[in-house]
């Protein structure tokens, strides 16, 4: 625990697909695997650059899933962004 007390969220221990995977489906699904249950420390979003609408499909508290609501355009090169919206910038 850090000095003032509060528990530390877990990180991010693995994802899906990989930074810079070719050959995507166009429909994929992007997969975050926590380093622990998150309980509530993390309040996570995900979002596609160019713009996609995703949807969570599937959140077990350490495992979370999103899928796009549409197909993604063929060709198109795609970042996954996740924030955690309990983290501020300093």
């Amino acid at each position: 625990m850090p000095a003032q007390g509060k528990p530390v969220p877990p990180a991010v221990a693995s994802y899906t697909p990989a930074s810079g995977a070719a050959d995507v489906s166009v429909k994929p699904r992007f997969d975050i695997r926590l380093s622990a249950p998150h309980r509530e420390l993390r309040q996570l979003e995900a979002t596609l650059s160019p713009a996609a609408s995703l949807k969570l499909v599937s959140n077990d508290d350490q495992v979370f899933s999103w899928e796009p609501v549409e197909p993604l355009k063929q060709g198109t090169a795609y970042s996954f962004v996740l924030i955690d919206k309990n983290v501020q910038d300093p």
